[in-house]
């Protein structure tokens, strides 16, 4: 059974008006945009239900759910009325009246890839027909259907089979859409070429002695027509050589060194296969520099694993980490915040610049920055009033108090859906987000909800299997980027060894007043308010402070995907004063949820961290630390140290 990636491949050449009307349709459900064409599709309304239910949602790319399922059931494959094929069968043909029922699901399906990464790199399709003699060098040609491709060419090979007469198309894309992850088979590594994509005939085809064929296509860019990685003229000039192989001369055209690679890799790995049998002294000269492009591809491939090396530039020194200097620098990846307003004032529970407290310069920098975005977003929802933030937050707990680890997928997307503006039920009252400023509202109300979550030790493996996945999912979700600067922002204040930083005590406050600028809060006890004790105190940091380091390994956002951050962070804990029992908790919690990974990746240089903490740091502590406290750090630093 053919599918989407050998479907027909219109030869004719007919020149069609293009489709672009679809573009003024409003956004609709992916039922009512499907609607029109259930009389074209037995059974579809069980095929959307199918979509909605395991397509890919929540999006890290900000897709809705309605998006995602429009590209999903565009990959589904069921049999001759597929809906792949009978879009397809439509967009080919002469009647564009007759595309008009098609408008408000190619509306969503086309905003989905309007969101979806744009690749440059070679992609590849097939056909099981004998068709590349219809294709002549420097020809241009427009496909008018949606075009699924593979950026692995065994993915289309497996499909082809031993088909004799079968025609394989190499094309270098400029602007595929990659939708893996997206599809209901991920293996495939699909890239879709959209409506009406141009290209431009590279070479007549090239023969293969079990008759099939190959057909290089460069795809022409609405700027620049030039190819992406013309990759076969980056050939040896014993393969350029033979007749069969010969193209024009152009200059290698590349983004990058992965695109060069990948193009590479691709063609020499396929096009090999249509070499002339006869001439050996070739083949063999072409084999061994074709091992010489793979060990390139491959040392290139290898450098993108995850970091198992310490990042560039190096980590400090042991010698200053130990002093109030600031360590030599290194690189954070964590992105500076930007702000396009006037500086503002910072939140009033923030000390004077003047007399701010222990933080690192640079530090405090990046802290500043964040805090004032932050506080931008608050002053866009601040004006909301109260009997409408009540309202928003009865819908976010509803949400949230469903959340459990059996029913995370159900709830994220229905908190998902909340955020994009889909009406959710609370007291038999739908109550949807009307606006920016009530999305950003609910961001913070969630930040909240889930800090809450945290009064203490009690970070159980159910909360961390719950709460570390939401926290990256909303981080990286594009239609929510600002979760991450408002999540970090509200751990901050809760918190602000997090940082790090410590608050100064400044001369006119009292007790009280700079134990609240420390962290402390007040608790109910019976029918008086009091502030936390010690214990709670470090009780409830050691609760945060842990959810921190637990991100700070998570390989993902909030933070980088290295560890280069948490090594920053570490840094500067220990090249600040000690305070009396925190920097105690701040060390101990870091190195039984970092240590370990620490110690694998900077294998050289973090067990020299360990010894001198042992050595010169843990003594300056013991005056100010509590034995318990100390003791609790010995042991962690004497596992690790084994």
């Amino acid at each position: 059974m053919m599918n989407r990636f050998d479907d027909d491949i219109d030869t004719s050449f007919k020149r069609l008006r293009p489709v672009y009307a679809y573009r003024s349709e409003k956004l609709v459900p992916i039922e009512k945009a499907l609607e029109p064409i259930e009389s074209q599709i037995d059974e579809l309304p069980y095929y959307i239900k199918i979509a909605k239910r395991h397509c890919h949602f929540p999006s890290e790319h900000g897709l809705t759910h309605d998006q995602s399922a429009a590209v999903y059931i565009y990959t589904m494959e069921w049999g001759d009325t597929t809906l792949n094929r009978v879009l397809n069968r439509a967009l080919r043909c002469e009647n564009r009246q007759a595309l008009k029922v098609w408008f408000p699901y190619l509306k969503l399906f086309d905003t989905a890839l309007d969101i979806l990464p744009t690749v440059k790199e070679v992609v590849w399709r097939g056909v099981p027909l004998n068709i590349g003699m219809n294709f002549t060098k420097n020809q241009i040609v427009t496909w008018w259907s949606v075009n699924s491709c593979s950026s692995s060419v065994n993915v289309i090979k497996d499909l082809l089979g031993n088909k004799k007469d079968s025609t394989l198309f190499l094309i270098e894309a400029v602007s595929g859409k990659k939708v893996s992850g997206y599809t209901e088979d991920e293996k495939e590594d699909e890239v879709i070429l959209r409506i009406g994509s141009q290209f431009r005939v590279k070479s007549d085809q090239l023969d293969k002695s079990n008759d099939s064929h190959l057909v290089h296509l460069i795809e022409i860019d609405d700027n620049n027509d030039q190819p992406l990685a013309s990759a076969m003229n980056d050939m040896k000039p014993a393969a350029a050589a033979q007749p069969s192989m010969k193209t024009t001369s152009n200059s290698y055209s590349s983004d990058d060194n992965e695109t060069r690679n990948k193009a590479t890799e691709n063609v020499l790995q396929y096009v090999n296969q249509f070499r002339q049998p006869d001439d050996d002294d070739d083949n063999v000269e072409e084999e061994d520099e074709t091992h010489d492009d793979d060990q390139q591809a491959d040392q290139f491939n290898g450098s993108q694993q995850p970091v198992l090396t310490p990042p560039n530039p190096s980590p400090p020194t042991v010698t200053p980490l130990l002093s109030t200097a600031v360590p030599p620098s290194i690189q954070q990846v964590a992105p500076p915040v930007k702000s396009q307003a006037p500086s503002l004032p910072h939140p009033h529970s923030t000390p004077s610049i003047d007399d701010i407290g222990d933080i690192k310069p640079d530090t405090l920098v990046e802290y500043r920055k964040l805090s004032r975005e932050a506080q931008q977003y608050e002053q866009l929802y601040s004006t909301i009033d109260s009997t409408r933030k009540k309202q928003l937050g009865s819908c976010i707990k509803n949400i949230m108090n469903k959340l459990r680890k059996e029913t995370f997928q159900t709830s994220t997307i229905e908190l998902f859906d909340f955020l994009c503006g889909q009406g959710t039920e609370v007291s038999n009252q739908s109550i949807r987000i009307s606006n920016e400023e009530e999305r950003l509202l609910c961001l913070s109300m969630l930040a909240t909800l889930i800090l809450a979550q945290l009064p203490g030790r009690g970070l159980t493996d159910i909360k961390t299997e719950i709460f570390l996945p939401l926290i990256g999912i909303l981080s990286q979700n594009q239609r929510n980027q600002e979760f991450r600067i408002i999540f970090l922002d509200h751990l901050h204040k809760k918190c602000p060894y997090t940082v790090p930083f410590y608050p100064k005590r400044q001369p006119n406050m009292n007790d009280k007043q700079y134990l609240e600028v420390i962290g402390y809060i007040e608790k109910q006890d019976d029918e008086q308010r009091r502030l936390e004790t010690e214990t709670e105190f470090l009780t409830r940091m050691n609760g945060l402070v842990r959810l921190f380091c637990k991100l700070l390994v998570s390989h993902g956002p909030p933070f980088d995907k290295d560890l280069t951050f948490a090594w920053k962070w570490l840094s500067d804990v220990l090249n600040l004063p000690p305070k009396p029992n925190i920097t105690s908790v701040l060390i101990c919690v870091f190195l039984e949820e970092a240590g370990e990974i620490m110690m694998k990746v900077y294998s050289t240089q973090f067990p020299k961290i360990i010894k001198a903490i042992q050595t010169h740091y843990v003594p300056r502590l013991e005056k100010k630390t509590s034995d318990d406290q100390i003791t609790r750090l010995r042991l962690v630093l004497d596992k690790l140290h084994k």
